[in-house]
């Protein structure tokens, strides 16, 4: 748990990457709310989440933390879900 551990020790970083999942999430909700065929949903599920995710961050970020750490137990299962992530991006990029 260490990456958690150096996350919640740093507001700071808490409060920049909230405000830029938010601007990121919101940018893409606003350019590809689009709900039809294989591609298009995916893109919009992870925009809204990320969106709903950066405003988390910066409301409440006990409550986003606390979900991570009952969602990821170890850093072996966090690096493992970013190279699923990846690889589901890359997916995405060839269709």
């Amino acid at each position: 748990m260490e990456i958690m551990d150096s996350l919640e020790g740093n507001a700071a970083l808490i409060y920049v990457l909230g405000a830029f999942m938010l601007i990121a999430g919101s940018a893409l909700v606003l350019t590809h709310n689009i709900w039809r065929g294989w591609p298009e949903i995916p893109i919009s599920l992870i925009s809204w989440a990320a969106g709903i995710e950066g405003a988390i961050m910066l409301i409440y970020p006990p409550l986003l933390m606390g979900f991570s750490r009952k969602l990821a137990p170890n850093n072996l299962f966090i690096r493992a879900f970013a190279l699923g992530t990846m690889a589901f991006g890359l997916a995405l990029l060839w269709v």
